[in-house]
């Protein structure tokens, strides 16, 4: 469902060029592939593109790409005359003249990151391809992203200072419609939202600071905590402390590059990659030991495992009646029915009942309007995180080990 923003925003999306802002977790990416499907059901033709290819991973099941490859800019060095004479004569480029071409909505994601130079070099090479002087060469266009977030990176070789897009004198003529996002959906937290906001706009208050001191606090281990670095030399280095810490011999595989040095100059994996040979797996944490959502999980799949039994067994008993001779075959499939029912209750009563209540919400997050979902007790709970566990421990305490040592054995015999 969506909220009364996204309804206004997903009416101006039929035809109209608009921008769509706001911070994480207002739905940005949500309203998107709902305005995709929509659209394309309408037979328009849909292209969805990002500033990134992590990005672009958010919607692989559209068909999205980098707004580079869409356009065929590549790494930009080319300039507008060049990229123009490039697309419309050069078979390399001809899907690209093809996007251009037949493309009747675009839709940019992550624009924040899409400086001014480049936007303006698509926006001209659109217009030139399609031989139409309106802007993008009439092609409609979405915009979606958090110019709070990160900015353009200047590149200093080809000219860009790393401007943001809406500088450019003809922004806010190309795009006369603005909707910014206000309710945030992945979170709940009051404090915690009014703090990003001041975080994003650089005005944090003492409130503000006062709620993160809050949060900091000492991890249970830290030798297991996750780390997150900004920069790829600090994730390596990190990375390469640790596998020097394990046990056993150290086996070094170094990589055979062929190809173009220009684009093998720009290959980000490293030409190294060590490797030791893996120790027994630790046991698996049981049920118990999982996050609250972990265990929300299993209680949300074990409801629905049970509203699947429960239909299945509800079609066999209708098939069965006023069948001649089947009394005692419907008696017995209701007597399964009254079983499978036990096994279940509602919300209410296990929000006040449960011993695990945190686990509730995974249900009840994903609850829709009907409240239709299936909530099982905690004996039910109880049987499934059991069961959940064995399984875990067989899958990956055996038989990952096993796969382990045979993938290390397969790659200590290939030749690099």
């Amino acid at each position: 469902m969506l909220d009364e923003d996204q309804k206004i925003t997903f009416e101006l999306a039929n035809g109209h060029n608009l921008i769509i802002s706001g911070q994480a977790g207002t739905g940005k990416s949500f309203l998107i592939k709902y305005i995709v499907k929509d659209q394309r059901e309408k037979q328009k033709n849909v292209a969805i593109v990002c500033s990134t290819g992590i990005a672009s991973t958010l919607y692989e099941e559209l068909g999205a790409k980098t707004l580079h490859k869409w356009a065929g800019i590549e790494d930009r060095r080319h300039l507008n005359e060049e990229i123009i004479h490039l697309v419309q004569s050069d078979e390399r480029f001809m899907s690209v003249k093809h996007n251009i071409q037949t493309t009747d909505l675009l839709i940019i994601d992550e624009v924040s990151m899409v400086s001014a130079k480049t936007f303006n070099k698509v926006e001209v090479l659109c217009r030139k391809v399609r031989d139409n002087n309106k802007y993008f060469g009439g092609i409609q266009v979405i915009l979606s992203g958090d110019f709070y977030q990160l900015p353009p990176v200047p590149n200093k070789i080809i000219g860009d200072s790393g401007s943001h897009c809406f500088k450019l004198p003809w922004f806010d003529d190309c795009f006369p419609h603005k909707v910014q996002l206000n309710i945030i959906h992945r979170q709940s937290e009051t404090a915690l939202i009014q703090c990003i906001n001041a975080l994003e706009k650089g005005e944090v208050s003492n409130e503000n600071v006062a709620f993160l001191n809050s949060l900091d606090r000492p991890l249970p281990n830290e030798d297991t905590a996750v780390h997150l670095y900004a920069r790829n030399y600090d994730v390596d280095i990190f990375n390469y402390n640790k596998l020097q810490q394990l046990q056993g011999d150290l086996k070094t595989y170094k990589s055979t590059d062929v190809g173009s040095d220009f684009y093998l100059r720009k290959f980000l994996a490293p030409k190294n990659l060590g490797l030791k040979e893996p120790e027994s797996i630790k046991n698996i944490p049981t049920s118990d030991e999982l996050s609250s959502p972990a265990r929300g999980k299993i209680r949300y799949i074990s409801g629905y495992v049970l509203a699947k039994l429960k239909h299945n067994l509800s079609i066999k008993i209708r098939n069965s009646l006023f069948a001649v001779g089947s009394e005692s075959k419907i008696a017995k499939l209701q007597d399964q029915m009254n079983i499978l029912s036990s096994l279940c209750s509602s919300y209410d009563v296990l929000l006040n009942s449960s011993i695990d209540p945190e686990s509730l919400e995974e249900t009840k997050r994903k609850q829709n309007e009907r409240e239709s979902l299936t909530n099982i007790t905690d004996v039910t709970f109880d049987f499934f995180s059991k069961l959940e566990t064995l399984c875990r421990q067989k899958l990956s305490h055996i038989n990952l080990v096993e796969h382990g040592k045979k993938i290390y054995s397969a790659m200590s015999q290939m030749k690099f």
